[in-house]
């Protein structure tokens, strides 16, 4: 079993708007990185972009994760996580979910909740990671789901399943201050740049911006009488983005139809009513 290192780092690893010197990461062993990218529904890490660019250059396998506020539907965080973080990106780590406070919200089923917000960021299948504690773990009814558990520290010893554990925080070389280091227990857990089983080499040039990117959009395509939390999501990104007024019920008729016709002829694409990689660029753009 290879195993890797691993940093996660949010915007408190850039003190005075300073930046990860990535390099000095990879050279000091680190082969990947998790990168906070939102929280919420409305904050977005200001140094998302310019640390997922950077790490990437240094050749370094990225994730991306959202904190968990679980203070509204787990669609309309979902919807917020990956429209920060799917313009032109590719996450070899997936996407993950951090839920710190899962007992936090008196009166909500929050395994559900969690459950759901997992479901709508699992694309490709099998890429969605949960990031909690062993405490986090028993407030969530053991979260007995197929997705890959991303283990914290606290509570009793780490959880068998676990494919990725923090093991500390500390000193890095490239990072200002401290930040936490995890342990990727296997590299068949995630998909290399390289595409095989070693530790992954400096990327390929980036995507020309003029094409549609082909692994960016995590959403499937979606036509009249599809339903599901895919389709809420849609309906709630055509509420927010296009000002829509559409009840977010997961189902694909009639009306969202029309939603999704009339915002193409203003995005100026074909007006088919059909919601495939074009569309929801334009949406998440």
């Amino acid at each position: 079993m290879t195993t890797v290192q691993v940093i996660d780092v949010a915007s408190w690893q850039h003190p005075g708007g300073r930046p990860i010197d990535f390099a000095k990461v990879y050279a000091a062993g680190f082969r990947g990185v998790m990168i906070k990218a939102t929280q919420g529904t409305n904050y977005a890490n200001p140094f998302f972009a310019q640390d997922y660019e950077q790490a990437k250059a240094a050749g370094l396998m990225v994730g991306a994760y959202h904190f968990c506020d679980m203070v509204t539907s787990p669609e309309s965080e979902a919807a917020w996580f990956i429209q920060e973080s799917s313009d032109g990106i590719v996450l070899e780590l997936g996407r993950a979910a951090d839920v710190e406070q899962p007992f936090r919200r008196i009166g909500v089923d929050l395994a559900t909740w969690v459950e759901s917000f997992l479901g709508i960021i699992d694309n490709p299948a099998g890429s969605a990671w949960l990031y909690t504690n062993r405490d986090g773990l028993v407030n969530l009814g053991g979260a007995p789901w197929t997705f890959k558990l991303w283990e914290a520290p606290g509570g009793v010893p780490a959880d068998p399943r676990a494919l990725m554990v923090q093991t500390g925080t500390g000193e890095v070389d490239g990072v200002e201050g401290l930040c936490d280091i995890d342990q990727l227990l296997s590299i068949r857990n995630v998909n290399p740049p390289d595409g095989g089983g070693g530790v992954p080499t400096p990327p390929a040039p980036p995507p020309d911006p003029n094409q549609p990117p082909t692994e960016v959009y995590p959403m499937q395509e979606l036509t009249q009488g599809t339903s599901g939390t895919q389709v809420k999501v849609l309906q709630f990104v055509l509420n927010d983005k296009a000002n829509a007024d559409l009840a977010t019920d997961g189902d694909f008729g009639p009306i969202t139809e029309a939603a999704v016709m009339a915002f193409q002829t203003g995005a100026g694409l074909a007006s088919d009513g059909v919601v495939g990689p074009l569309t929801w660029g334009a949406l998440l753009s």
